[in-house]
């Protein structure tokens, strides 16, 4: 699950390092706003992602008989907050 998001958590992994040393404070400080904006706008397209990844069918079991098919789904963490 974690590799989904990988590309989405080197990213926030980054906006996090630089704001929290904010190197280019002194030389320019525009670069703290625009951190923070970019940290949210990772957020906001992380969440988008992971709304289409619920739909997502991570693995189909078959009944012994064959008659009932169970869905698993990629995103259970988050199914199971909303009792899906």
């Amino acid at each position: 699950m974690a590799l989904l998001y990988a590309r989405f958590l080197v990213p926030l992994a980054f906006w996090a390092y630089m704001i929290k040393k904010n190197p280019f404070y002194t030389s320019y400080p525009i670069m703290f706003p625009i951190s923070f904006i970019g940290f949210f706008a990772t957020m906001f397209f992380t969440i988008r992602y992971s709304r289409r990844t619920n739909h997502m069918v991570h693995q189909i079991l078959i009944d012994a008989t064959g008659s009932e098919l169970i869905f698993v789904y990629k995103n259970q963490a988050l199914r199971r907050f909303r009792s899906d």
